[in-house]
């Protein structure tokens, strides 16, 4: 027979903690959607690229060092998770580095504005 635990204010704290963490990011866009002003736009391709190639050294950090440990110890679902780190670290530097305005100027700024497009739909 199961014991009847009461529900107390302190036993629903986590699960609602949870839900709220969980529902917090549909809230914003449902925020973001109804009032369009409230939703800018920045232009910061500075911070942009010092971002996206630094999350992109993470990713490849991370790959290689799982990319080791999975060929130390044979075991190839680890080393296709290392090798999914790694396709995302080369697409993130990708994207960083065509960032409009630091190192493509001039001319190039809209190819690189298509490339920095593409690449952040595929990352």
């Amino acid at each position: 027979m199961v014991d009847h635990v009461p529900l107390t204010p302190a036993s629903l704290a986590r699960p609602l903690a949870v839900m709220t963490a969980a529902l917090a990011p549909t809230g914003l866009l449902l925020y973001y959607l109804a009032v369009p002003e409230a939703n800018a736009s920045l232009n910061i391709p500075l911070e942009h690229f010092v971002v996206t190639s630094n999350v992109s050294l993470v990713a490849l950090a991370v790959g290689l060092l799982v990319a080791r440990s999975a060929l130390q110890l044979r075991h190839f679902p680890s080393l296709l998770l290392a090798l999914g780190f790694i396709c995302l670290a080369a697409i993130f530097a990708v994207h960083g580095l065509s960032t409009p305005g630091v190192l493509q100027r001039g001319e190039r700024e809209g190819d690189a504005g298509l490339v920095v497009g593409v690449s952040g739909q595929l990352a």
